[in-house]
C-alpha cells in the first residue's frame, strides 16, 4: 500500500493573510519600541514643573536699506602714477622723454640684485614647419543621365498568377 502525500497548495487568500500579519507584526513591533522608548523619557521629566506658555513672536523691526552717496557728495580720489620698468629703461634709452610715458618724473624702479635666482635656460629654436600646401579642388562634378533602369523598386509589376 503506498500512500501518497497531498499536494498543500498555498491559495491567495493564504497570501494575503500572512502579508497581512507581517503588516500587523511590524507596526506592532514599531508600536512597542516607540512606547518603552516614550516610557523611560516621562521617568525622568519632573511632573511638579508647571510649562511656561511660550514667549510673544519678536516681529522684525523693518530697516531702510544702505544708500550709495550722491557722487556730487563724495572726495576725489588722488592717485599717484606707479613706477613701472617701462618708464625707467625709456628714461635710459634715450629714446623717449620720460615726461612724456608717465605724466610727471618718471621714477625707476630699483630692483634687488637676487644671488639665489638661477638663471632662465635657453630653449631650445623651435623646428621648421612644412609649408602648408591647401588640398586639390574637388573634380567637377558631371551632370547626372536619367536611367531608364531602376533598381530602387517602388513599383509593382509583379504578373502574378
Amino acid at each position: 500500500m503506498s500512500r501518497q502525500r497531498k499536494n498543500n497548495k498555498i491559495t491567495r487568500m493564504d497570501k494575503l493573510t500572512i502579508g497581512a500579519l507581517s503588516m500587523l507584526g511590524l507596526v506592532g513591533g514599531w508600536n512597542v519600541i516607540g512606547n518603552m522608548e516614550n516610557s523611560t523619557s516621562a521617568k525622568t521629566i519632573d511632573v511638579d514643573e508647571v510649562p511656561t506658555a511660550t514667549p510673544p513672536a519678536v516681529r522684525p523691526t523693518l530697516k531702510p536699506w544702505p544708500t550709495i552717496q550722491p557722487l556730487g557728495q563724495t572726495s576725489r580720489l588722488e592717485i599717484k602714477a606707479l613706477p613701472t620698468l617701462a618708464a625707467g629703461m625709456l628714461a635710459e634709452g634715450g629714446t623717449d622723454n620720460a615726461d612724456q610715458v608717465g605724466g610727471e618724473t618718471a621714477v625707476t624702479l630699483d630692483l634687488p640684485a637676487l644671488p639665489n635666482a638661477a638663471p632662465m635656460p635657453t630653449l631650445a629654436p623651435l623646428p621648421t614647419l612644412p609649408e602648408y600646401v591647401p588640398p586639390p579642388p574637388p573634380p567637377p562634378s558631371q551632370p547626372s543621365q536619367p536611367s531608364s533602369n531602376n533598381g530602387g523598386g517602388g513599383g509593382n509589376k509583379s504578373t502574378g498568377s
